[in-house]
């Protein structure tokens, strides 16, 4: 999963759900590239998950570096999410994650929720949400590319990686936003509302201009931009004050090849990196519950719908122990 030798046996397992055991550092290769937060990319990275969905067995028992996930969703991802907020601050907890951020899809329903489980465990909470853009909403540049592309993509992505957001139409865009403070949550609360209240139709949205986006957020919002945002970063860094690039690990094995793309556009335009689950279930066990929710969200059974889903169903919260 980071460039070192795994057997094919061994990444058969981990892609199924069945093996859950930590990856060792013996496992990894010494070399890999890595990074926590760019321009550093030096160093080894390894991977380290529920063993038997037990929390009797925790990072305690091994070198913890504190890790922040930054890119959750739960339930109220309408078909998408598999847990509740509780269940992901649970497994956050378990995990010995230091904070943990719930990005619903165009909502913030959960926040309640999140906040109360994650008083009672210690989990410092970070909020926001994912916004489905339309091709109006982006640049016209970005308009005629997405008009270019779709006739050839698929109806569920745009390129044959597994996506951690994927959009329900190949001309949405989907941005991640992460509040700063309370005065972040009160902007992108109306944001959201006011993009509901325009359509009058249920579970349709339509943003402003992502100029106008910028404007509203200010430097309350910092923009999560994973992969599929690569050939557009210069058009964020344009309107937003904050961008992050996201490198999600999604133990798939175009991960490493994507995320050398990322980071040469991140060092380019001098932006920092983060790694991220991109976790759509607390636990692995979730993540075939994940799985069929995609497949209903299309239409589909579970097996039309596996060229579309994570091989496991849905990617799970795990800890990623960054070693500089």
């Amino acid at each position: 999963m980071n460039g070192g030798p795994l057997s094919w046996s061994r990444l058969e397992r981990i892609l199924s759900g069945i093996d859950t055991e930590p990856i060792t550092s013996s496992e990894t290769s010494q070399n890999a590239t890595s990074s926590g937060f760019f321009p550093t990319r030096a160093g080894t990275a390894t991977m380290v998950s529920h063993q038997d969905e037990s929390p009797s067995v925790g990072v305690n028992q091994r070198d913890h570096i504190p890790f922040a996930e930054l890119h959750a969703c739960s339930a109220y991802s309408f078909l998408r999410g598999a847990s509740s907020p509780a269940e992901m601050v649970d497994s956050a907890a378990e995990l010995g994650l230091e904070a943990l951020a719930l990005v619903d899809r165009d909502g913030v329903y959960g926040a309640v929720q999140f906040a109360e489980a994650a008083a009672d465990s210690g989990i410092a909470t970070i909020f926001g949400a994912e916004l489905t853009l339309t091709p109006s909403v982006s640049s016209p540049q970005a308009a005629s590319a997405s008009a270019a592309s779709s006739s050839s993509a698929s109806p569920l992505s745009q390129s044959s990686v597994y996506s951690s957001q994927p959009a329900s139409s190949k001309n949405e865009r989907i941005l991640t936003v992460l509040c700063r403070g309370a005065e972040g949550y009160r902007r992108l609360s109306r944001v959201i509302s006011d993009a509901h209240m325009c359509t009058g139709e249920k579970n349709e949205v339509r943003y402003p201009p992502i100029d106008e986006l910028a404007r509203r957020g200010g430097d309350h919002w910092i923009i999560l931009a994973d992969y599929s945002w690569t050939p557009h970063l210069d058009e964020l860094v344009e309107h937003f004050p904050q961008v992050v690039v996201e490198l999600d690990r999604l133990l798939v094995p175009d991960d490493a090849d994507r995320h050398e793309e990322q980071l040469e556009a991140a060092e380019q335009l001098g932006l920092a990196a983060v790694y991220s689950s991109a976790a759509t279930a607390a636990r692995p066990k979730s993540g075939r519950l994940a799985g069929a929710k995609t497949a209903l969200r299309y239409r589909k059974d579970v097996e039309d719908a596996e060229p579309y889903t994570h091989p496991i169903g849905g990617t799970y919260l795990r800890l990623s122990l960054i070693h500089i």
